[in-house]
């Protein structure tokens, strides 16, 4: 990746915080119309949606013959959609500037995941094959398929929302079991994960599945 590409995905943490600071400032002295706004919504979260469905179609294809605990944990594989998927992490901060448009209060599990994930993703996987990154995109396309489309029909699909939180919770907790894995064989030199990450994966997910784990109960 070139060094502008670097620049970008290590400042995205700071660049999130200015343009939601930004859109705060925008939106409590501008108003939107709300036919237009929830039209956008709605076509945004479809959008998304399929995108992380074809994402994770292709991704299994790619990877349909590798699907087992070693492979996921330990091989590099080249994934054709990681591109997209990477850049897909920065478009998905409409999530957050929508909110911030409805006024809707953001949570803590929201604010973080938004914030982090575009470093957090170029660090372990994008455009570099490391170990663990099919089942991240495999995992992370799937869940996200069945969220957004959740999102463009909150009252529809109301019934489904605890199989989401499931669905999201459980992809946490097997990532975790994969970073202690990983951790366990940290001077395996076959094991091709990255290693200046594994501290940064093992926190992240730990927050991650401890917030989605505290909605599975309520």
């Amino acid at each position: 990746m070139s060094e502008v590409g670097k620049f970008v995905a290590y400042n995205s943490i700071f660049t999130y915080y200015f343009i939601i600071n930004r859109c705060n400032s925008y939106f409590a002295n501008n108003q939107i119309n709300k036919n237009i706004l929830s039209n956008l919504i709605i076509i945004y979260n479809i959008s998304i949606s399929i995108l992380s469905w074809i994402i994770f179609l292709v991704t299994l294809y790619e990877n349909i013959n590798y699907l087992n605990f070693y492979s996921l944990t330990c091989e590099n594989r080249y994934n054709s959609m990681i591109n997209i998927f990477y850049i897909l992490k920065y478009i998905e901060w409409f999530d957050t500037i929508f909110l911030v448009a409805k006024n809707k209060k953001i949570s803590f599990l929201h604010y973080f995941h938004h914030m982090i994930v575009p470093l957090f993703t170029y660090i372990n996987s994008a455009f570099e094959n490391t170990a663990g990154q099919s089942y991240v995109m495999i995992s992370n396309s799937f869940a996200h398929g069945l969220m957004y489309m959740y999102y463009a029909y909150p009252k529809k699909m109301k019934g489904y929302s605890k199989i989401i939180t499931f669905v999201q919770t459980a992809q946490h907790l097997f990532a975790l079991v994969i970073i202690i894995h990983q951790s366990i064989n940290y001077h395996n030199n076959e094991c091709k994960f990255n290693k200046e990450a594994i501290l940064l994966s093992l926190i992240n997910y730990l927050i991650f599945f401890f917030e989605f784990f505290k909605i599975l109960i309520k």
